[in-house]
């Protein structure tokens, strides 16, 4: 009997905590509101048991905050948390750099100029949102050059943070910074097929400057009356 491969259904708990982190991320739920299993559910169309499994995802990756009164809220910005992420962030990336220049390989590189020209694409529908959800298969290609479980692992927790990724994708939606990303990824492209770790150091730092400087300003844009 010849095998046949069947098609993994995507969980309706996975489908809710697509929907709800995108509403998060789009800003659908303010900073402080109360989000809970039956105003989910009700607004989805589903019942509570994948709308209760998502919120606890969520959760885990920092989007929502539990209550003592149950239930959840979005968590309030926080501009220190995001200066201390950027800067661990720093810490593990320029070593990164390092591994992956000494021992990325040939399919690997094609992986990531493969991500980066996805993103190039994203750039075209002036979608902030999927623009910054098109960036994480470059990162995630970028740090496994490394072949570093533990630094990918890190650097994976780290960038799943609520707040970095609603900032992040806010600070998309000006096209300055959207512009100065895309020749960072061009940049960090080049120095890893020409195995410059010195360059390559020099431009994680000078991206992630650059990143920590785009978010304090959308945290301060955001923190006005």
């Amino acid at each position: 009997m010849e095998a046949i491969k069947i098609e993994k259904p995507i969980q309706l708990r996975d489908q809710v905590y697509d929907r709800v982190k995108r509403a998060l991320l789009e800003g659908f739920y303010q900073q402080g509101e109360r989000v809970t299993e039956g105003s989910v559910a009700k607004h989805l169309g589903v019942s509570r048991t994948p709308v209760r499994e998502a919120l606890r995802m969520l959760e885990e990756l920092g989007f929502l905050d539990s209550r003592d009164s149950g239930g959840y809220c979005v968590p309030l910005l926080n501009e220190k948390n995001i200066g201390d992420l950027i800067d661990v962030r720093l810490l593990l990336e320029t070593r990164t750099m390092q591994l992956a220049v000494k021992s990325g390989t040939g399919e690997q590189m094609k992986t990531l100029r493969a991500a980066l020209n996805q993103v190039k694409n994203s750039t075209r529908d002036r979608d902030s949102i999927d623009l910054y959800l098109s960036l994480q298969p470059f990162w995630s290609a970028f740090w496994a050059m490394s072949h570093s479980a533990g630094l990918n692992a890190c650097l994976s927790n780290l960038t799943e943070q609520y707040h970095y990724q609603y900032l992040s994708a806010i600070s998309l939606s000006d096209e300055g910074v959207e512009s100065r990303l895309v020749e960072f990824l061009e940049e960090i492209c080049d120095c890893l097929s020409s195995r410059d770790a010195k360059e390559g150091m020099k431009l994680v730092k000078a991206h992630l400057t650059f990143k920590k400087a785009a978010l304090l300003n959308v945290v301060q844009r955001l923190s006005r009356p």
